[in-house]
């Protein structure tokens, strides 16, 4: 694909920026979610009620991620893109499992359709975010060897919010700046973001993904 392809900006409907917003709440709502468990002693009331809360935004992001498919690639069908998605295929595997499924289908539609431009601002968030979480699970693992009260899970929980919720936000964001706004290299969003979600099972990951992911950029954008 040439760059001036890549580069081309693509098809403004809604059901593509809400399912991005939908995909990327994923991260942070999962987060809230660890945190509440972690805090369920320390936090008798509040703990519970984040669960919960991170409950409902699972549940509510699992029946709109499908519904955004559905009429995004529906669109999609309706114009001269060399890419036919299937729109009850994606409906019926989004509803098995709306993570994968929608991260899936915008790594496919950066790639065929083109990607918006986006703001410069994600990059230093790409490089805190992993720091911040490699921190907060030190103290963790200080916490516990000199027996703090409730430090482990306070630690553990701001790693969670901060690694898991910030950090694929910022990647994917920050991917598609520098995708339309590089010649020499175009990454997909949707494909650091899917790399990004692998890391929230291994949070110490984020840092050789980051450290890849902006040394390219740096070589190609000169920033950082």
């Amino acid at each position: 694909m040439s760059s001036e392809s890549t580069r081309e900006a693509p098809i403004d409907t809604r059901p593509v920026l809400l399912l991005e917003a939908f995909v990327l709440a994923i991260p942070p709502v999962l987060g809230v979610g660890i945190v509440g468990i972690l805090q369920q002693t320390a936090l008798p009331i509040l703990g519970p009620a984040l669960a919960l809360f991170a409950a409902w935004g699972y549940a509510t992001v699992s029946i709109c991620v499908p519904v955004c498919l559905y009429l995004d690639a529906r669109r999609i069908r309706g114009t001269t893109a060399d890419w036919r998605p299937r729109p009850l295929v994606y409906v019926a595997v989004g509803l098995l499992w709306a993570p994968f499924v929608g991260v899936y289908y915008l790594a496919r539609r950066h790639r065929h359709v083109g990607t918006r431009p986006v703001g410069a601002h994600w990059w230093p968030i790409v490089a805190a975010a992993p720091i911040a979480a490699l921190a907060g699970f030190g103290v963790a693992i200080v916490g516990g060897i000199l027996g703090i009260p409730g430090i482990v899970p306070a630690a553990l929980g701001l790693t969670a919010a901060i690694g898991g919720g910030a950090f694929p936000v910022a990647i994917y964001r920050d991917a598609a700046h520098v995708r339309t706004h590089s010649d020499r290299w175009t990454p997909n969003p949707g494909v650091y973001l899917g790399a990004a979600f692998a890391t929230l099972w291994v949070p110490i990951a984020q840092i050789p993904l980051a450290a890849y992911y902006l040394t390219r950029r740096q070589r190609t954008v000169g920033v950082p």
